[in-house]
């Protein structure tokens, strides 16, 4: 139960951004933009497993396109504004990243 509350946040955050980089007129559910960032979490772990003892971190290159094409068919965004959306994302998971282990510092 505890596992799922970040996947909700995560797929949330992802849904706002998603949201914001549709075309007019198209919708994206919530389930969707979940399962996105479900499969964002496969291929991380299998980014990890396999590929980062074959070439090191440039895993993190297959995992970028990986959540791009995830992205991309998931969700129905076009090229331009899939890798728009798996940016944003990414610099807002980082960004409260930061933010959460400040907060917890000054705890």
């Amino acid at each position: 139960m505890l596992g799922i509350i970040p996947l909700i946040v995560a797929g949330g955050v992802m849904w706002i951004v998603a949201h914001q980089m549709a075309p007019v007129g198209r919708e994206i559910s919530f389930l969707r933009a979940i399962l996105t960032i479900a499969f964002f979490g496969l291929f991380d772990l299998v980014s990890k497993a396999f590929l980062s003892s074959l070439i090191g971190d440039w895993r993190l290159l297959f995992y970028l396109i990986a959540c791009i094409l995830v992205s991309r068919s998931l969700l129905r965004l076009p090229w331009g504004r899939s890798m728009a959306a798996v940016a944003i994302y990414f610099v807002l998971q980082a960004a409260l990243f930061f933010v959460i282990g400040v907060v917890a510092a000054r705890s």
